[in-house]
């Protein structure tokens, strides 16, 4: 018997190549779109609460990594997530570091951008722990690929405090100090009070964990140098003084002190009159004034303004003379000469007596 769509000869439906067919190519295109997520070339897109300036500039982010350039799509992540604290941008850099690196010359310089992609996945593993097992396994390929070696360093003493330079390396601290630092040279100085500054050249070989203790030698105090000032005087108990240099006295001037409150003084009275003469003046412009009142204006502003001028006056030249006393120099006291009685070096030649035997 035979069934409808069989074939004759083979025993088989005819539409069992179509459909053999048909899913092949069901298959080849869901490898075709997920192959660039197995091959770790994905990247994460925002959640739907973005706003649209945030959904804007992801895009943005999306296209400068669809072509290619990673340098410039990690940044751009990077000030995305700042303004949306989403896990799913910290894959989007470490995935742009870890590429960008791939086009690197300089072994260095790849290994800092790995680094990089290791931080940000770090990062991604406390805010999303649900995906810890993808994030560690990439950190481990990371790793592998830089290199890294466990570096543990301790001193004596403990908290001293110590800079470690490299190659495109800077890091500063105080011990002890345990960090995975890629393979090179390395230049730890330790600095700590009461010893003295150390310098050591550390080797970190790929994946060679190094453990190192650096002791540290204590300063030795420091000697006083001896007085080298001449002595000049010699007191009753045998002490060298120094010389005493004559300086100028700092006593107070009061004499030109005294000019100064003179000068305030009278400046301040002739101000005075003028100011009342003034007064006067414009009483006897003004016609509403009575003519007796008018007429005293008239007489005390006659002798008030040159009174006036002349205390002016004599205040300027008494604050001048002030100036002058507080120019002058005044007359340096030397300090008086101490003799001891002790050294005959001080005391006057006495005449010599000539003494004959008998």
């Amino acid at each position: 018997m035979q069934y409808p769509f069989q074939s004759s000869d083979t025993g088989r439906y005819k539409g069992h190549s179509i459909t053999v067919w048909t899913w092949r190519l069901v298959w080849c295109g869901l490898g075709v779109l997920v192959s660039p997520y197995l091959s770790g070339r994905s990247v994460a897109f925002a959640q739907d609460t973005a706003s649209p300036e945030i959904k804007q500039e992801s895009e943005r982010c999306f296209q400068l990594y669809r072509k290619k350039f990673f340098l410039q799509s990690a940044p751009c992540y990077e000030a995305l997530r700042k303004k949306h604290k989403s896990p799913q941008y910290l894959v989007n850099i470490a995935q742009s570091y870890r590429l960008a690196a791939l086009n690197q010359l300089n072994p260095t310089d790849a290994a800092i951008l790995r680094e990089k992609a290791i931080a940000a996945l770090e990062e991604h593993k406390k805010e999303a722990p649900q995906s810890n097992f993808w994030s560690d396994s990439m950190i481990q390929k990371l790793e592998k690929l830089i290199g890294s070696a466990g570096v543990s360093l301790s001193s004596a003493p403990v908290s001293a405090e110590f800079v470690l330079t490299g190659d495109k390396y800077l890091r500063k601290g105080t011990m002890p100090l345990t960090a995975k630092l890629r393979p090179g040279t390395y230049t730890l100085q330790l600095t700590a009070n009461g010893y003295l500054p150390k310098q050591h050249t550390l080797e970190v070989k790929p994946e060679t964990p190094v453990t190192l203790r650096l002791d540290m030698v204590v300063a030795a105090p420091l000697a006083r140098k001896p007085d080298d000032r001449k002595p000049d005087v010699r007191g009753f108990d045998g002490a060298i003084s120094s010389p005493v240099k004559p300086s100028a006295s700092s006593k107070p001037r009061p004499l030109a002190w005294a000019a100064v409150a003179v000068a305030g003084a009278l400046i301040v009275t002739g101000v005075v009159f003028v100011g009342v003469s003034a007064s006067n003046q414009g009483q006897i412009a003004n016609p509403a004034t009575p003519a007796r009142q008018a007429r005293d204006a008239l007489y005390q502003s006659g002798w008030q303004t040159p009174t006036g001028w002349t205390f002016v006056g004599l205040g300027a030249a008494a604050g001048i003379g002030a100036a002058v006393l507080f120019f002058l120099p005044q007359k340096q006291t030397a300090a008086p000469k101490t003799a001891s009685l002790l050294f005959p070096s001080v005391l006057p030649s006495l005449p010599s007596v000539r003494t004959e035997s008998p």
